[in-house]
């Protein structure tokens, strides 16, 4: 039988040279482990940003808009200047929105499928 990742701890460490594979395994581990976690962690950061899309946009995006066009108004004194652009903004958001989307959208496949060969690596360091 295939010995387990514990039975296999304690059979190197009989022999004080293999302690230097041990490490090695456990720092191949530790590195598969951490791209895993990168890759999550960047599923969860686009999906959220995949939903804030899909539900119009989230707020701070306008208030940023409005906070922007709150200081042109203030520093050229125009407020027809400062309204035209703060609606260029929106306009620019607005048709910009559904390519971003889209490219969101291919990112998050591509990390799937990269997350998915990385829980594979891992998993497969883990039995070494």
């Amino acid at each position: 039988t295939t010995p387990r990742p514990l039975q296999l701890e304690r059979w190197l460490l009989k022999d004080p040279r293999d302690r230097k594979t041990l490490d090695t395994l456990r720092a191949a581990v530790a590195l598969k482990h951490k791209e895993l976690r990168k890759l999550l962690k960047e599923q969860v950061h686009i999906g959220t940003l995949l939903k804030d899309l899909r539900l119009g946009g989230k707020p701070p995006v306008r208030d940023d808009i409005d906070a922007g066009v709150a200081g042109i108004r203030k520093e050229s004194n125009s407020p027809a200047f400062a309204d035209l652009v703060g609606d260029m903004w929106k306009e620019m958001r607005m048709f910009s929105t559904p390519f971003y989307e889209e490219k969101l959208t291919e990112s998050l496949e591509q990390l799937r499928k990269a997350s998915a060969a990385a829980e594979g690596a891992y998993h497969g360091a883990k039995m070494e």
